[in-house]
């Protein structure tokens, strides 16, 4: 069997993140004459929501605490309507419900279309998932899928096969901007059921047999990479492109109808690797 793999796609979807260059960088200078550096993510009715360049962290600030915004566009903001600074308070922490700060949780569900390997062929399935981010660039995602695919007659027997897993998986991804990209690795267990197409069930009935074959469960690896394309601030639509690595055993059993005990089986490892692509819609909570 052609050995897959893919070690670029890791690198494929990773760009530099956030802040690269301080000529990108909103600058607020307070009423009290405190000058802040970062950038501007939401401007509300009453307040502005602000990511500080040095520690990523997003606060939230009343505009009547705030005497400008200069923007990396040129572009420049006055709020003051006073000489007379009033007095400057604590920001307040947009990411109040998170037990860390600066922490956000994202959920997200869509279409899994897996494509054409050497063992089965292309099929169809559902995916969701729940991603916390830290304050950094790093996050932790959580994803649970099923899709359906029939069997190739080279390497197993015909018939088809579900496939249900479960992946934890360790990115590193941009945090703020229209277009978020992400990429890492993560480990998966992975189980997968196997029904005998009914013309090979039937033709060993024919000749007074029956027969099986099973899959092992097991733990596999997966590479993956991807972008996250937000229409508002908390909600958007994302792409995610995934390989992922599963050496199973598949065990053939066959036994003589009158007499199921006397079976005779015989076991083998195969390569289940497969590419995946996953579209859907999140929001971030």
């Amino acid at each position: 069997m052609n050995k897959i793999f893919i070690p670029c796609l890791f690198f494929l979807f990773l760009s530099p993140f956030a802040f690269a260059q301080t000529d990108t960088l909103d600058t607020i200078i307070l009423s009290n004459g405190e000058i802040l550096k970062g950038k501007v993510l939401r401007i509300k009715t009453e307040s502005i929501e602000f990511v500080e360049s040095s520690t990523s962290i997003i606060y939230e600030y009343e505009k009547k605490k705030i005497d400008s915004i200069a923007f990396s566009n040129g572009k420049i903001l006055n709020f003051s309507k006073s000489t007379t600074p009033p007095p400057v308070q604590n920001p307040t922490l947009v990411e109040e419900k998170g037990d860390t700060i600066g922490t956000q949780v994202e959920i997200g569900g869509g279409i899994l279309a897996a494509f054409k390997s050497e063992n089965y062929d292309g099929g169809f399935g559902a995916n969701i998932f729940i991603e916390l981010r830290s304050a950094s660039i790093v996050a932790v995602r959580a994803d649970f899928g099923l899709y359906s695919a029939d069997t190739k007659v080279d390497y197993l027997s015909k018939g088809n096969a579900s496939f249900y897993l479960i992946e934890l998986s360790l990115l590193l991804r941009s945090m703020s901007g229209t277009l978020q990209p992400y990429g890492g690795v993560g480990i998966g267990y992975y189980s997968i059921d196997n029904t005998l197409d009914n013309e090979v069930l039937q033709w060993l009935e024919q000749n007074g047999y029956g027969g099986k074959e099973e899959i092992a469960d097991g733990i596999g690896f997966n590479i993956r990479g991807g972008c996250d394309a937000m229409f508002e601030s908390n909600f958007g639509f994302f792409l995610d492109l995934k390989y992922w690595i599963y050496n199973p055993n598949v065990k053939t059993t066959v036994y003589p109808l009158q007499n199921p005990t006397q079976e005779s089986s015989a076991e083998e490892e195969i390569k289940l690797n497969n590419i995946s692509l996953i579209i859907g819609l999140l929001v971030i909570l």
